[in-house]
């Protein structure tokens, strides 16, 4: 993402997309929304662990942009001995063959991880998902009220209104540079 000089620039993932380093007043013309908090995958696993407590393994989905937070999962798993099975998915028509692929791998659950790849498709996979008897652990509400078996994160809709309370701000004269980055709520 760019923005010239003379306009700004909100990002939803600004530290991420590498458009801003610093959370408390990034400078230049560029602020953001974050929405991936640190320690949110940690959570999803707690939670799995409490829905399906002989969960030793598993499964996770992963887009292009959840690499973080599968890092952040992989560092819980270990620590609580739970065994992650990550397919890597890079386009939509990867997401039948990866589930289909932790079935077979004989996982207890399925962590699908905030990726926009996975956004429009979240039916589909709960479908896929609850036709293999595998819960779906999602990082949105919305996912879960799709089809979803639950969900911890942050608040989506919230996210999007508090970067249209932004795009207001600057619209009327205060530099992006001086907004801070929030944190998800």
């Amino acid at each position: 993402p760019s923005a010239s000089r003379s306009s700004g620039l909100v990002a939803a993932n600004p530290e991420r997309q590498g458009v801003a380093g610093r959370k408390a007043g990034p400078g230049g013309n560029r602020t953001g929304i974050l929405r991936y908090g640190g320690g949110l995958a940690g959570k999803r696993l707690e939670l799995a662990r409490e829905l399906v407590p002989v969960m030793t393994k598993l499964g996770v989905l992963v887009g292009p942009e959840s690499v973080g937070q599968r890092r952040d999962l992989e560092t819980s798993g270990r620590a609580v001995g739970v065994e992650l099975v990550a397919v890597d998915v890079r386009s939509l028509n990867e997401i039948e063959p990866a589930l289909l692929n932790l079935v077979n791998a004989g996982v207890q659950a399925v962590m699908v991880l905030s990726d926009s790849l996975f956004f429009g498709v979240h039916q589909r996979i709960s479908a896929q998902a609850i036709s293999a008897h595998l819960p779906t652990i999602w990082t949105a509400r919305e996912m879960a009220m799709g089809g979803g078996f639950v969900s911890y994160g942050v608040d989506e809709s919230e996210s999007f209104r508090r970067a249209g309370y932004y795009v207001e701000k600057i619209l009327t004269g205060t530099s992006p540079g001086n907004l801070p980055i929030e944190l998800p709520t």
